[in-house]
Parts: structure tokens; C-alpha cells; sequence
């Protein structure tokens, strides 16, 4: 109950500060005169957001509301030293901010920008300062953007003005099959269709059968259930998911619309200090639905420092040279392989073109993707079943 109330006062508060909003989006993402769609519609950008916001749990637009709340429009020059004045201020700066809402929304556009110019560069410069503090400014800032930008980017002008096109014709055929516009069910989503169950029905456990029960469904969850079915092709295995099963034809084409639907909190979960927020899966396939299919073998550093060491120090003794030769098996169950330069974006080629200058050589990324078709919409879940 308390939480919906909180979350009808702060839909009012919302409402109330919109005609802020539809200013400090233009004046966060930038103007770019030359292109009339990629210059930023303030309306466009905010009416998109209410949308997708309005998709997302009451829970996350709450957090969502209380970040525009304590928008630190206006931040000081410096934090002062005293843990007393620092306190004053930390409880000024978001009433401070609200006033000044007013003036931003009759500034030049000009005058916008260079507010939140100076917002973020001072916020930057005070960001180790703010670590005793509980609730860090920047990390609101970075809330905010990261709304205010995803719906930007949402936006069919946006996809105009970069040229993208939504369906890139290829002469292969991805999984899901030719259609691109309207891709089919593929057969590992009918497969899982077909085999989703309620917790009720697979509660009693059949006698003269080993039952196994595997929490999670994503990388971790589902290799273990297939290691455990290799091992023991008689057992009955129950994956238990906590999130939705969304089938490929089923996934949105838009990363934020995506993310209220097969993201935990919408992809804003903060740290327990609040020190950062992380994006985590809450969907059958859990982080391998969303991921960019990045599946790389450690080696060197990775391997010595990062994965043996970091083990060894917490007393594990592990068979190393075993392990790391079962990582050829998985590439290859997985089809993991070295991206194919054709379906590249050309910002790759241009870095790899600037690492040749310099007198580096890049390596092709290892992804785990099977006839991909290189739309470039990973996070969104893949449409076309290629991960």
C-alpha cells in the first residue's frame, strides 16, 4: 500500500516536472544542427520515456522519480571539509536544485548546456569526496542519463539520422529463418515453450528417479543442467527461473522497452553502497539472452593472475590444466568463434585501423553466435536465435 501511494505522488511529481525534463534532455544529449534527426527533441525524448517507464514496475519508477528528485541541478564548487557543513549541504543542494529548475527552463538553449556542462564536470571532480555520503550524486546523474539517453536512442528519428536499418538482409539465414521483419518461432523457443511449467507441476517428485534442481537458467544454471543430463540421461532435471520466458518472435526490437520486460529493476540495480549500479538479466537464459555473445577462452594475465591466483588465495585446488582444457569443448558446443568481418560495424574497422597506426595489432573478438546476421540489437535478446 505504501508503495503505491509513493508511487501515485511521485507520477504526480513526474507530471510536474516535465517541461524541465523536455528542457534538460536537449541540453544533456547535445545538439547536432546538421542532422535535423539526430538533433534532440525534448518532447519526442520525454513522451518516449513516460512510455517505457510506464511498461516498467511501480518499484523501478520510483527509483527512476526519486533520481530526478535529487538531480543536483546545481552543485558547488567544492565540498567543504567539515563533515557538519558537508551534511548542510548534501540536504540543501536538492532543495537549491529544484528552485533553479525554474531558471534553467527559461535559459537559451546555450545556457543549458553549459549548466550541464558544468554539473558534470564538477560532479566528476568530486566523486571520491562523495563516497561517505548516502546517497552520490553521480551515480543519480548517471541514472537519469542513462533514462533520458536510452529513450533517445530508442526513437525511429535516431535510427534515421545514424542510418541504421533494422533488418539487415544477408545471404544466410539466420536460425529463426528468412523472414528478418517478422521472424519465426525458432526451435529451441518452441522447445522451451513447450517445456515451461509451473512450479505446482513439477512439485512431486516421481519415485525411482533422480530429480535434480537447477536455480537459474543462464550460462552458470544452464551448462550444468546439460553436464548433468550427459552424466545421468535418466535423471529429471528442474530449471527454476525467477523471470519471464520470452520467446525469440517474442522480444521487442527496442533496447529500452527490452529492458522493462527481461531486465531486473528495468536494468537499474544499484550496489548495496550505492557506490554503482549493474545491469542483470531476470529472463529464462538469463545474462546469455542479453549479453553481446563475447565468449573468449582466458589466457595470460586472465588466466594466471585473475582466475588461478584469485582461487588459490580462497584455498581452491583445482585440477588447473584439466579446466583449462575443457574450455575448447565449450567453445565449440557453443559455437563460439572469431567474429565474422562482415558483420562488423564500421566503427570496428576504424579501430582497428587506428590500432594499426599506433603498431598494434587487433584480434577478432570470440563470440558465441551462429549465423548472426550482425543487427546489433544483443542486448535486446536475439530476435533471430543466433546467440
Amino acid at each position: 500500500m505504501a508503495e503505491w501511494l509513493i508511487g501515485k505522488l511521485l507520477w504526480l511529481y513526474w507530471r510536474a516536472n516535465r517541461p524541465f525534463l523536455v528542457r534538460f534532455a536537449p541540453a544533456l544529449i547535445g545538439p547536432n544542427p546538421g542532422n535535423p534527426d539526430l538533433d534532440p527533441d525534448g518532447r519526442a525524448v520525454i513522451r518516449e520515456l513516460d512510455r517505457l517507464l510506464g511498461l516498467m514496475t511501480n518499484a523501478v519508477f520510483i527509483q527512476a522519480a526519486l533520481s530526478v528528485l535529487a538531480l543536483p541541478l546545481w552543485v558547488p564548487r567544492r565540498l567543504p571539509y567539515s563533515p557538519f557543513w558537508r551534511t548542510l549541504l548534501f540536504l540543501l543542494v536538492p532543495v537549491w536544485s529544484q528552485v533553479a529548475r525554474i531558471g534553467f527552463c527559461f535559459s537559451s538553449r546555450a545556457r543549458r548546456t553549459r549548466v550541464v556542462d558544468r554539473m558534470f564536470t564538477r560532479l566528476g571532480e568530486q566523486a571520491a569526496a562523495e563516497e561517505d555520503l548516502p546517497i552520490k550524486s553521480i551515480i543519480v546523474v548517471g541514472v537519469v542519463k542513462t533514462l533520458i539517453t536510452g529513450a533517445y536512442l530508442d526513437l525511429d528519428e535516431t535510427w534515421r539520422g545514424l542510418d541504421y536499418e533494422r533488418y539487415q538482409q544477408r545471404s544466410w539465414t539466420p536460425p529463426s529463418g528468412p523472414d528478418l521483419a517478422q521472424p519465426a518461432r525458432s526451435a529451441a523457443s518452441t522447445l522451451l515453450v513447450e517445456r515451461r511449467a509451473r512450479l505446482a507441476d513439477v512439485a512431486a517428485k516421481p519415485a525411482g528417479v533422480v530429480t535434480y534442481l537447477v536455480i537459474g537458467s543462464g550460462a552458470g544454471g544452464s551448462t550444468a543442467a546439460y553436464f548433468i543430463q550427459q552424466a545421468d540421461p535418466s535423471a529429471r532435471i528442474v530449471m527454476v527461473e525467477s523471470g519471464p520466458l520470452v520467446a525469440n518472435d517474442e522480444l521487442p526490437d527496442h533496447l529500452m522497452q527490452a529492458a522493462s520486460t527481461i531486465y531486473m529493476n528495468g536494468g537499474f540495480t544499484l550496489s548495496a553502497d550505492q557506490c554503482s549500479t549493474f545491469v542483470q538479466a531476470r529472463t529464462v537464459g538469463g545474462g546469455t539472452l542479453v549479453n553481446n555473445a563475447v565468449a573468449w577462452k582466458p589466457a595470460g594475465f586472465w588466466w594466471d593472475e585473475v582466475l588461478v591466483k584469485r582461487w588459490e588465495r580462497f584455498g581452491v585446488s583445482l585440477d588447473w590444466p584439466r579446466l583449462n582444457r575443457s574450455y575448447d569443448a565449450m567453445l565449440a558446443l557453443i559455437h563460439a568463434g572469431p567474429a565474422r568481418p562482415v558483420v562488423m560495424a564500421p566503427m570496428a574497422e576504424t579501430l582497428r585501423d587506428g590500432f594499426a597506426r599506433t603498431g598494434h595489432q587487433a584480434v577478432d573478438v570470440t563470440i558465441n553466435t551462429l549465423n548472426c546476421i550482425g543487427c546489433g540489437r544483443c542486448n535486446s535478446g536475439c530476435r533471430y536465435a543466433a546467440k
